[in-house]
């Protein structure tokens, strides 16, 4: 397994997470997807884990949501 250039050495599989979404490149060369739970704070702009936040809803729909550090 491996091409000529890297020594028969292969790269293990690599997992990306950006905007909640964990993308994960396997040893096949196939991907795979997964929501990471998190949730885009309206304070702050990061991407953090619902516990602890605080949702503001209006008309039964989430108008603002602040996590646990902006709350």
């Amino acid at each position: 397994m491996g091409s000529k250039d890297s020594g028969g050495k292969v790269m293990g599989e690599i997992t990306y997470i950006k905007d909640g979404l964990a993308t994960t490149t396997h040893l096949d060369g196939s991907t795979s997807f997964k929501a990471t739970g998190e949730v885009l704070c309206d304070g702050c702009s990061k991407y953090q884990f619902p516990q602890g936040g605080i949702a503001y809803r209006e008309h039964g729909e989430t108008v603002l949501w602040l996590c646990v550090y902006c709350k």
